[in-house]
């Protein structure tokens, strides 16, 4: 019976086509947890699932590819989560100090998300 922890590992080693000794062993721990948060914005099956999507849309279906798989619709949440944080650090005074600030136009790449 593998722990929750030898799971994971497998899992991810499974997904990177790497031995789990490697996981284990040599990958830095941040790196780990990176990984497993990836994988959990953007789960494994989603491009074949957006392809998929495509497919049934060509064929009729008007349903939008959210609410068919979870997939999709853990990167929509994904991508309304971040938009929210945007706009709130937008609003925020803080970001309005700092495009005041000397140098403060380098923060246009914000403007433009």
């Amino acid at each position: 019976m593998l722990t929750d922890e030898e799971l994971a590992i497998y899992e991810l080693a499974f997904h990177l086509k790497c031995s789990a000794s490697y996981i284990k062993y040599e990958m830095p721990y941040e790196e780990f947890i990176k990984w497993h948060l990836y994988f959990d914005l953007r789960p494994v099956d989603w491009r074949d699932d957006s392809r998929f999507m495509k497919i049934l849309q060509s064929l009729g279906v008007k349903e939008s590819g959210d609410k068919i798989f979870e997939s999709l619709a853990k990167i929509k949440q994904s991508a309304i989560e971040r938009n929210e944080m945007i706009k709130s650090l937008k609003a925020s005074v803080m970001y309005k100090h700092l495009l005041g600030a000397v140098g403060g136009t380098k923060l246009k790449l914000l403007e433009e998300l």
